[in-house]
Formats: C-alpha cells, structure tokens, sequence
C-alpha cells in the first residue's frame, strides 16, 4: 500500500469520526430544544384550559347577571307605571278662571293665583299648568295645573 492510500485512509477514518462526533452534537442540540419545545408547549396547554376554565365561568356568570338585570328591569318598569299613575293623582283642576287672563303664561299665572288665594309666603313650584278643552258644556273652562311636590 501506497503511503499516499495510507494518508488517505487515515484521513477518511477522521473524517468519520468527526462526522460521528458532529451527529452526537446535533442529535443532543436538537434532543435539547425538542424538549424546550414540548415544555412550553405542556406550558402553553395547560395556560389554554385554565383561560378556557375562565371563559366559561364568565360566560356563566355573565347568563346570570343578564338573567338577574332582566328581572330588575321588569321591576323598576312596573315601577315606575305605577309612579306614573300616582303622579296623575296629584293633579289639581281649577273651575271658573276666564279665558285669556293666563296671557301665554299659565304656570307663573297659577302659581300667583295660588299663592293670593291660599295666603303662601312663596309661589308654589308647578312642573305645568295649562287649559283644557271642556268635556262637557258647562259655563266655566278649566284650568289644570301638575305640582312638583
């Protein structure tokens, strides 16, 4: 055998133990990271069920909470239609007042009128005050007033 076959030989038995060596390396390399990666993955995993945990408790508690608005709404509904229909109640009709003599200001015209007849320190406050149209044919108009209190 050539001296030049021997340098040969020897150079691709090297060679092939380099390569073996290379292939340990890069199967440790990618052993390492194939397990970072199955870690963050169980992590990841493990990050979804607990926010899909999450998410449908708050789903559950949101058909609750809707339910629970839900019923306060008919409450304060039927609430207030029956603070509507009391609120008719405190309405006063005053008989007998000529027409005309409100001149376009029947609130601050009531209040004076109210104020000379019940003998009050202050006008009293009127949310409205205004004519109404005669139901029935009788002599005097009408004169309707809503007080605030």
């Amino acid at each position: 055998m050539k001296v030049s076959e021997q340098v040969r030989i020897v150079h691709c038995n090297k060679t092939k133990e380099q390569n073996k060596q290379m292939k340990i390396k890069i199967e440790t390399l990618v052993k390492d990271k194939l397990s970072e990666v199955e870690e963050a993955l169980n992590l990841h995993s493990t990050d979804i069920s607990i926010i899909k945990d999450l998410a449908e408790a708050s789903a559950r508690n949101s058909d609750r909470d809707i339910k629970r608005l839900s019923e306060l709404l008919d409450k304060i509904t039927e609430k207030c239609t029956e603070l509507e229909g009391y609120q008719r109640r405190s309405n006063l009709r005053i008989v007998g007042i000529p027409e005309g003599m409100e001149r376009n200001n029947p609130r601050g015209f009531t209040a004076d009128l109210l104020q000379q007849v019940l003998a009050l320190d202050q006008k009293p406050l009127l949310a409205r005050a205004h004519r109404v149209k005669r139901r029935f044919t009788g002599p005097a108009k009408t004169n309707d007033i809503k007080g605030t209190e």
